[in-house]
């Protein structure tokens, strides 16, 4: 049994049964590039479709100094997705 979750970019979670019968979740790169476009900008719009989160919940991570990193440019908040990547990464538990 194989099955995938999807989000916004790509699969989120992958099913996989084992040998043994026993099933293994995985978490995949969300299918993004990152070689190909390891600066990119992401929205906070973006970022909590990615996660299936609120623009609420992104603002109030960056008000209590947590969650992924994130650059202000001109007053507008933008996520480079090697960084948001990396936080996924980080909060892979498998």
């Amino acid at each position: 049994m194989e099955g995938n979750r999807e989000g916004p970019g790509g699969p989120l979670v992958s099913l996989v049964t084992l040998s043994d019968g026993s099933i293994q979740r995985t978490m995949s790169e969300m299918t993004h590039r990152v070689d190909a476009e390891p600066e990119r900008l992401l929205t906070p719009q973006e970022v909590a479709e990615r996660w299936a989160l609120s623009e609420d919940t992104l603002r109030r991570w960056r008000s209590e100094g947590c969650g992924p990193n994130y650059v202000r440019l001109g007053g507008r908040i933008r996520y480079r997705l090697a960084e948001v990547m990396r936080y996924e990464a980080s909060m892979t538990n498998v």
